[in-house]
C-alpha cells in the first residue's frame, strides 16, 4: 500500500515522503497513529501543494535573513549599562540582553544565535557574530557605554 509519511518514522521515511509498505503494516500501526495517511489522488495533491508551500517559505526566511544581514552589517548597537567608575559593569551584558537589544531595532533572533567572544564585563566595544539562519552570519558592532550612578 502507498501511503504519505505525516512524520518521521525510523527506517521508513521523512514526513512528506511516498513510500510503499505493506497493508497490514498501513493499515495497524502507521495510519491509526497518525504517522501516514493512504496515498490518494487528493492526498497526493494536497502533499505536493504543502511541499511547495514549505519551500516558499523557506526561500522567504532566507530573504528575510540576507535583508537582516545587510542591516546589520550597518548598525551600531549601544548598550548603556550600569558600571562601576573604572568601567567594569555591574552587571554582565550577554547574548540574551543583545538580542533583546536587536529585537529593538528590528532583528529578533534567539540569544543562543549570538556568539560572543565572552562574556562581556567591561564598558567600550565589541565584535559580535550573531547567526541569522540559512547559513547566514553577520558581524555587528557592540558599543559598550558605562552609565555611572549619580549620587
Amino acid at each position: 500500500m502507498k501511503v504519505i509519511l505525516t512524520k518521521f518514522v525510523a527506517r521508513i521515511g521523512a514526513k512528506g515522503d511516498v513510500r510503499e509498505v505493506s497493508d497490514g503494516y498501513a493499515r495497524n500501526f502507521l495510519i491509526p497513529r497518525g504517522m501516514a495517511v493512504a496515498a490518494t489522488p487528493k492526498a497526493l495533491a494536497q502533499a505536493g501543494a504543502e511541499r511547495r508551500n514549505e519551500a516558499a517559505a523557506v526561500q522567504e526566511q532566507a530573504v528575510t535573513a540576507r535583508r537582516h544581514a545587510m542591516k546589520l552589517k550597518e548598525t551600531i548597537l549601544s548598550l548603556e549599562e550600569k558600571a562601576a567608575p573604572s568601567g567594569t559593569l555591574y552587571a554582565a551584558v550577554g547574548a540574551p540582553r543583545i538580542a533583546a537589544a536587536l529585537a529593538d531595532i528590528g532583528v529578533v533572533v534567539d540569544p543562543s544565535a549570538v556568539k560572543l567572544p565572552a562574556v562581556l564585563k567591561e564598558a567600550g566595544s565589541y565584535d559580535v557574530t550573531v547567526s541569522l539562519g540559512h547559513g547566514i552570519e553577520a558581524r555587528v558592532h557592540c558599543r559598550i557605554i558605562p552609565r555611572h550612578r549619580v549620587a
